[in-house]
């Protein structure tokens, strides 16, 4: 009778047994049989790493340079607030009449007129500043002084709350007031109201032709350098105040920007600035 062994020790093994008790491996009958060893893999020396080749650019594409990006005078005071918090949001913004707001005009608050640069154009309170409605987000940083207050003119009672929001998270917190029935009411009262001359595309290209004007570009640096129109003189919008001096007197201004949204912003900076006699701003569609 075959005597059942274990394949890889020798150990006696019951005969229905399948595993060795000793070493676990499995066992036969009729002797032990030869271990088969897994045949020895080829050593393999490591292979040294390629240098990698420089890519190539695709074609067509530019590498980025470094460019300029303007800073506005608010990131001062925000970097204090990102670090130690913001104050409480405000709930609501009050909404008073033509009469009292037309007080807080004649007292020296600033206005800040959210429509369109057409509404606007077309009648607005003297002084104030057009920052249409989503350029409130940004914008204000530029134009109003630390903790300046503000009133605001709107085109729906709505979007004073979306403005006065804008303006607390730029850190301007005091947002006086809201002219509630806004500019429709304030002419029906017969309080005064101001315009905005306006051009098209094709009557600023007479103009130039004709050097009947003085094109002043009011975008950023970046953009002026992208392209503009010849002859234009270039100050950003953000640096009227402080370059007032600088600005051409002897002929009539064509503000210009992308889309007119910062044309007449500079327009109404200037105007405050008491050059409103001579500004004209061009508008082109969104």
């Amino acid at each position: 009778m075959d005597e059942t062994k274990c394949a890889k020790c020798g150990t006696p093994a019951m005969s229905d047994a399948k595993f060795c008790e000793s070493c676990g491996a499995p066992l036969v009958t009729g002797g032990v049989q030869p271990t088969q060893e897994p045949p020895a893999q080829p050593i393999v020396p490591p292979t040294q790493p390629q240098a990698q080749q420089p890519q190539q650019p695709m074609q067509g594409y530019q590498q980025p340079q470094a460019q300029h990006l303007s800073v506005p005078p608010y990131f001062r005071r925000a970097r204090g607030v990102n670090i130690e918090g913001a104050p409480p949001m405000p709930h609501a913004v009050r909404e008073v009449n033509p009469d009292e707001f037309d007080e807080l005009v004649k007292g020296g608050m600033t206005v800040i007129d959210t429509r369109k640069p057409g509404a606007f154009a077309g009648s607005h309170i003297p002084g104030s500043l057009n920052i249409w409605l989503d350029g409130t987000s940004f914008f204000p940083g530029w134009v109003l002084g630390d903790q300046e207050p503000v009133a605001l003119v709107t085109e729906r009672p709505s979007d004073a709350a979306v403005a006065g929001t804008y303006l607390c998270r730029l850190g301007f917190d005091d947002v006086a007031a809201h002219l509630c029935s806004g500019m429709p009411d304030w002419r029906n009262r017969g309080k005064s109201t101001a315009r905005l001359k306006t051009c098209s595309v094709d009557q600023l290209k007479n103009a130039v032709d004709r050097a009947a004007v003085t094109v002043l570009d009011v975008r950023d640096e970046p953009e002026w350098q992208k392209g503009h129109i010849k002859g234009a003189t270039h100050l950003f919008f953000g640096h009227l105040k402080q370059r007032f001096d600088d600005i051409p007197r002897d002929k009539p201004l064509a503000i210009h920007c992308s889309w007119g949204g910062r044309a007449s912003l500079a327009a109404s900076i200037l105007s405050g600035l008491g050059r409103s006699e001579e500004h004209t701003s061009e508008l082109q569609s969104r």
